[in-house]
């Protein structure tokens, strides 16, 4: 153990009593009556003269101590305003002398780093100058707050004087008697060793009881059941019941154990000559008989209408010990008196407080909870304000933390406001932070109203034992109440010297731009910087972009450079429509340098994207500092006006390599022809660019579409026509000239309407040799009814001429396209040896001499007489009945092939079914085949055939 005493002091009050204090603090440790603790271990300091003899005592002591280590204090305390340090003054301290004094965190770093004991604690007894330059601050349980020190007991006595500390009429130091008289004394009931939790409940009664000043506890863990010192109360306690029963006469000691019958007699006749002697003899009954005895008289008095000798037994047996009043509790219950359960709670409930706390912890042990809640409500309820307060303390250090809320949810609800708030500081000042922070919620609306620095500390405690929605709530209190631009500067002044998460009281949104200025630069002078800028950020962050700009130059303005250049970077994180709003307002005041620099932080593609032409001035120094590979993903990613001013930013003599990117194929027109040459044949050019070489943002699409057919690979480029083949007409016409091998490609790929339409407006416009050239290839590529279909639409449109062309006739041949199409399939058929001349044929068909005849069928599966003949416009069967059969080939699309169960062919036509009995496979799939291909032309006619008639065609 370490005293330390400070009585003497050149620049501050002395303390004489304090010597006595040393003195007095090591005979108590070191007498066996109480902790016995050896001379040796028990080192005394008065008025050492430099700080560094308090610390090496200690550290000397904290090495040697295995079991338990104490520091005790008692002096000036210096509180330095400007660091919110703590140091104990020695001699020569004083508050603008703090070096004279030891400095607590070194005190605390001895303990916590150096200490082996598994028991810490920590005694101060100190007046601290400089607490009344700490506006907001509460005497006791700020500075418990600070000097705290986790894994140690501390016990503090805060006060604000030195008259406070030490009344100079009294022998010792008033927090260090009043201790001293508690340890001396000891409690009654109490446990054999006395624990510093037990000894503070002591204390502060006591010293509450003479106005002084409230001390402090904090506990890390199991801190407050640190036992030293013996309880010398429990020999006193056998006495005083030696006392009592001394008190009584002979006869009254013999009736004590009378039965319960004769002892109601005897009380009845005694009542009437001397009722104090019968009160007397009634306490003791239920003091001294056992359980069950005392619970036989009170039901034998009780019967008899003794309701009031009843309450004076159970007043007796109140003071019994907590095992014993269990018994007695359980007796009355057996014998079916439940009502005088309930008497006997409320006697207990007025005893001292560790009376009651010690009978509360045996029935939460035995899990009685509906006698612990009858005696928690009748002993806080029967108690004022500072009992009351000193009983929820020693309650909820008994662990009875459940019970003891449950209590204080209804106590808030009951009691008045400000009332409630009292008691709330007076748990927190006795340690109890969990429990005052329950009440304080009750009465939120108060506790928001109070001295700014006491409702910010309180903020930062709750926020601290984790209480974040409670700390969050009383923090919106206290914003809805501090509404102005000059109240709110104080509120986070408050809040953010005490620590304490200022959430919305940082919303500053209904400050207009001035008021927000002058409250960040109110702010700013003291010494919330960090905070300050954040709070700018965020509140601006919710602001339009012009908001930003005036704030920037009055930050300017004012001489805070940096702060402003911090705004810039927040404003070069914001969205792109933003930040070209800010770019806006800098060049629009004339702040060019700002306007570059925002451009700077925020270039990217989207910023670049929604930057107006007459702002990218701006931006030309930023791109010049990029390499040429960053400057290419840029322009890679933009819009072509914007993707083609990005690449002028290249610098000459560009490695070729970097412009290998397939996006910006369209854009490297810009670009000289000696940068792109190397890329000729290889770029890897997607399709979807043609789309872009025909919008025109990148120049005549013509070159555009030039452009890429160069730059592409092989693979790329035959991709690239197959996307030309799909354009529209009008499209395909504008670039045939640069793309050579467009023609086959419409050919293959293109669609039949628009291939008729290319047809239409290359001969319309005069551009027969390309129209010829595309002629060549549609005859290469196209089926021949494909072919016909699309001459018969150039017929509609009256470009007989240009349909002659496309079929390989002569400029005014005329001829139906599906007897082209006929002629064309019996082409490739295979004629039959000749049964019968051409005359023959003619004659048995009844065709006209002159008729020409391309196929005739005879033969295999045809009846006797039966002939098939196929003319250059028509079909005509001749049965063996003689009936003639004949469909021109211009019908043929309408006409249905069929084969009967017998296979012979039918043929269905203009809803006749005609059968022609022939049964020849060939014969069966040659019609099939030209209806096929007469049905695919008249419907891709149809398909082509303009809804307005030839005038919309040639349109």
């Amino acid at each position: 153990m370490v005293i330390v005493g400070s009585s003497r002091y050149r620049h501050l009050d002395p303390l004489p009593t304090v010597a006595a204090n040393v003195g007095e603090m090591g005979k108590l440790f070191t007498d066996e009556l109480f902790w016995g603790l050896p001379e040796e271990n028990c080192v005394r300091l008065l008025d050492p003269d430099r700080p560094a003899a308090v610390l090496d005592a200690l550290a000397r002591a904290a090495e040697e101590a295995s079991d338990a280590l104490v520091f005790y204090f008692a002096g000036h305390g210096v509180l330095r305003p400007d660091a919110y340090d703590l140091y104990l003054a020695l001699e020569e301290g004083a508050l603008e002398r703090w070096w004279h004094a030891v400095r607590y965190d070194d005190i605390r770093r001895i303990m916590t780093d150096q200490a082996k004991a598994t028991a810490k604690v920590v005694l101060l007894d100190c007046c601290f100058a400089g607490m009344a330059m700490m506006p907001g601050m509460g005497a006791g349980a700020e500075i418990g707050d600070r000097v705290r020190i986790e894994g140690t007991y501390l016990m503090t006595a805060v006060a604000e004087t030195a008259v406070a500390l030490a009344p100079r009429t009294e022998p010792l130091t008033a927090f260090t008697g009043a201790f001293v008289q508690v340890v001396r004394e000891g409690v009654p009931d109490g446990p054999d060793v006395l624990d510093f939790h037990t000894l503070y409940l002591r204390t502060k009664s006591a010293l509450e009881a003479v106005g002084r000043p409230t001390p402090q506890q904090r506990a890390g863990k199991e801190g407050g059941r640190i036992a030293l010192v013996r309880n010398v109360a429990l020999h006193e306690s056998s006495r005083a019941a030696v006392r009592e029963q001394a008190s009584l006469t002979e006869q009254e000691r013999r009736s004590l154990h009378l039965p319960p019958a004769r002892l109601r007699d005897l009380l009845a006749e005694l009542s009437v000559r001397d009722d104090d002697a019968a009160e007397r003899l009634l306490r003791a009954v239920g003091s001294m008989r056992t359980e069950q005895g005392v619970a036989a008289v009170v039901h034998e008095v009780a019967k008899a209408g003794g309701a009031g000798q009843a309450g004076a037994v159970l007043a007796g047996a109140a003071r019994r010990r907590p095992a014993s009043l269990l018994a007695l509790i359980e007796a009355l219950r057996e014998t079916g008196q439940d009502e005088q359960v309930t008497r006997l709670l409320a006697a207990c409930a007025e005893q001292p407080a560790d009376r009651v706390t010690a009978l509360a912890a045996q029935l939460l042990e035995a899990d009685d909870s509906d006698a612990l809640d009858v005696l928690l409500d009748a002993a806080i309820g029967a108690r004022p304000d500072r009992p009351r307060i000193s009983l929820l303390v020693a309650l909820l250090a008994a662990g009875l933390h459940d019970r003891v809320g449950a209590v204080l949810a209804g106590l808030g609800s009951r009691l008045p406001a400000a009332q409630t708030v009292e008691i709330a500081d007076a748990l927190r000042d006795a340690g109890q932070e969990q429990a005052a922070f329950s009440l304080y919620e009750a009465v939120a609306g108060l506790v928001a109203v109070r001295p700014l620095g006491v409702a910010a500390q309180l903020a930062a405690a709750m926020h601290r034992a984790g209480r974040e929605r409670q700390a969050s709530d009383l923090v919106e209190l206290m914003a809805a109440g501090h509404h102005t631009r000059r109240e709110r500067v104080g509120l986070l002044d408050a809040l953010w010297t005490a620590g304490a998460p200022a959430g919305t009281a940082e919303r500053l949104d209904h400050l207009d731009d001035r008021d927000l200025l002058d409250a960040t630069l109110h702010l700013y002078t003291l010494s919330h910087q960090a905070a300050v800028r954040r709070l700018m950020l965020a509140t601006l962050g919710r602001r339009p972009p012009g908001s930003t700009v005036r704030t920037v130059i009055a930050l300017h303005d004012a001489g805070l450079p940096m702060e402003a250049r911090s705004l810039l970077e927040h404003a070069a994180a914001r969205p792109p429509a933003d930040v070209v709003a800010v770019v806006t307002g800098f060049a629009g005041t004339g702040n060019d340098s700002y306007a570059r620099l925002v451009l700077e932080r925020s270039l990217s593609a989207d910023v670049l994207a929604a930057l107006p032409a007459e702002l990218r001035r701006y931006a030309r120094p930023a791109l010049a500092q990029l390499p040429a590979d960053q400057i290419v993903a840029l322009a890679a990613a933009l819009p072509a006006e914007a993707m083609l001013w990005v690449l002028g930013a290249l610098p000459s003599g560009v490695d070729p390599g970097v412009l290998r990117v397939p996006a910006i194929a369209l854009g490297l027109r810009a670009l000289p022809e000696a940068a792109v040459r190397p890329l000729y044949g290889s770029l890897p050019v997607p399709p979807s660019l043609v789309d872009a070489a025909f919008s025109g943002a990148y120049g005549e699409p013509a070159a555009c579409v030039e452009s890429l057919l160069r730059l592409a690979e092989p693979a790329s480029e035959q991709r690239v026509y197959e996307a030309l083949a799909g354009r529209p007409a009008p499209d395909v016409a504008r670039i045939l000239e640069v793309a050579p091998r467009l023609m086959p490609a419409i050919a293959v790929l293109g669609t039949a309407a628009t291939q008729l339409e290319l047809l239409i407006l290359l001969e319309t416009a005069g551009r027969r040799p390309d129209a010829d050239r595309l002629c060549a290839a549609l005859r290469a590529h196209l089926p021949l009814a494909d072919l016909c279909a699309l001459a018969a639409a150039l017929g509609d449109a009256t470009l007989r001429p240009r349909a002659n062309a496309l079929l390989g006739l002569p400029p005014e041949a005329a001829a139906e396209p599906a007897d082209l199409i006929v002629t064309g399939l019996l082409q490739d058929v295979t004629g039959e040896p000749a049964r019968w001349t051409a005359t023959q044929v003619r004659d048995r068909a009844r065709l006209d001499p002159r008729t020409p005849v391309r196929h005739v069928v005879t033969g295999t599966g045809l009846g006797r007489g039966t002939v098939v003949v196929f003319t250059d416009t028509t079909l005509t069967c001749r049965l063996r009945r003689g009936q003639l059969v004949t469909i021109a080939y211009r019908r043929f699309g309408a006409v249905t092939v069929l084969r009967d169960h017998r296979s012979t062919i039918q043929l269905r036509a203009g809803g006749r079914l005609q059968s022609i009995e022939i049964r020849n496979a060939a014969l069966y799939a040659l019609l099939v085949r030209i209806q096929e291909a007469v049905a695919s032309f008249d419907a891709l006619r149809a398909r082509l055939r303009p809804p307005g008639g030839i005038d919309a065609a040639r349109a």
